[in-house]
């Protein structure tokens, strides 16, 4: 993921800056219903291609790791191009690694630390769904 991480950051911050107000802040957009199924299909469909691709390699929660790994990547797409719904997948995305983190935690007490890392990420992208959210139907109102 932090390889493809560096790259979406910069392209984030070159977007974001040609998609600002005049008050410096950056316009948030919603997908239409169509985009939405399409987001769907897309992560539902490169789920399957890396759960088989994880599984053949024997990795522990192959489906859901994937599903992890799809939906993180498919979100910072979209929050680069600033739709509402990225925080959506990440949440989906951060429920999913906490149920991982949980499970690998009732075999090995050791993990807390990463369970609790996980429930910390969960809060967060919960917190700034809800902030995008206000801000984007503030400017639905202010137009």
């Amino acid at each position: 993921l932090n390889l493809i991480y560096l790259p979406m950051n910069v392209l984030g911050i070159i977007h974001w800056k040609n998609h600002q107000n005049k008050n410096n802040i950056v316009n948030i957009r919603s997908l239409n219903f169509k985009n939405m199924i399409i987001c769907l299909v897309v992560v539902l469909f490169l789920t399957i291609l890396y759960g088989i691709f994880l599984e053949k390699i024997n990795t522990m929660f192959a489906y859901f790791n994937s599903f992890a790994v799809i939906a993180q990547i498919v979100a910072f797409y979209l929050q680069v191009k600033r739709y509402i719904q990225n925080y959506l997948l990440v949440t989906l995305a951060n429920i999913t690694n906490v149920f991982i983190w949980f499970l690998i935690f009732e075999h090995s007490k050791e993990n807390i630390a990463q369970l609790l890392n996980m429930i910390i990420f969960l809060i967060i992208g919960l917190y700034y769904y809800f902030t995008w959210k206000k801000s984007y139907n503030e400017s639905l109102y202010n137009c």
